[in-house]
């Protein structure tokens, strides 16, 4: 099993926003530097809480490109001049976040310009603390989740009870399913998970749970 070494000094603060009603988080350190991960819309929201709990952010992070997870980005970017960061093989879907937002009547979203390109087994740091970066495709290309401090951050790969949703471009169950089996169900169970949307939950609790149980028994080793 993976295990997480982290020490145990991260916090998390849930930010739903939007239509979707996504979860964009607030990672920090007792020492206020932070990660915005994944925020989708109401970016005056999300800025007005790294305000007030006074918090120094370092960079935001995309779990994938989605615009109802990176819909924020341009203006956050653009507010706390810091960097963007997501996998590379998410440049389809941030190529089509334009469209994306005009086909379900969103209002217009400016495309985020990207600073740094992911790549599976990097860090992000903030402060003492770091975010290790794991490619999970299968929703998307260039999907990844992150894992720090006995915690993971998986966009729409799994939710409570659960899994993302594979009809869209880019996206593979069979590849999704290796995912969630060989990535996610490999950490420790007490791991919480942070999804996308909805509660969070656990490793444990989603291994015993979860109905993708059902599906993973069709895979190939």
């Amino acid at each position: 099993m993976r295990s997480n070494t982290m020490p145990v000094n991260m916090r998390v603060k849930t930010v739903v926003n939007g239509l979707f009603y996504e979860n964009c988080y607030i990672i920090w350190e007792p020492g206020g530097s932070c990660v915005i991960l994944d925020p989708g819309d109401e970016a005056h929201l999300i800025a007005s809480m790294v305000r007030e709990m006074e918090l120094n952010p370092v960079i935001i992070a995309a779990t994938h490109a989605h615009i109802d997870f990176i819909g924020a980005v341009a203006e956050l970017r653009d507010t706390f001049r810091i960097p963007f960061a997501v996998h590379a093989g998410e440049v389809r879907n941030l190529d089509t976040l334009v469209d994306e937002a005009r086909i379900i009547g969103l209002p217009s979203v400016n495309r985020p310009d990207v600073d740094r390109w992911l790549e599976d087994g990097e860090s992000i740091a903030f402060g003492n603390s770091k975010l290790t970066v794991v490619h999970t495709p299968g929703h998307t290309e260039g999907a990844v989740c992150f894992i720090g401090d006995q915690s993971v951050f998986v966009g729409d790969t799994i939710f409570a009870g659960g899994y993302g949703r594979t009809d869209l471009p880019g996206g593979d169950e069979d590849t999704l399913l290796h995912t969630i089996r060989d990535r996610l169900f490999t950490l420790d169970e007490n791991t919480i998970v942070y999804p996308g949307h909805g509660p969070s939950t656990t490793i444990g609790e989603e291994r015993r749970t979860n109905w993708v149980k059902g599906r993973l028994s069709r895979l190939i080793p």
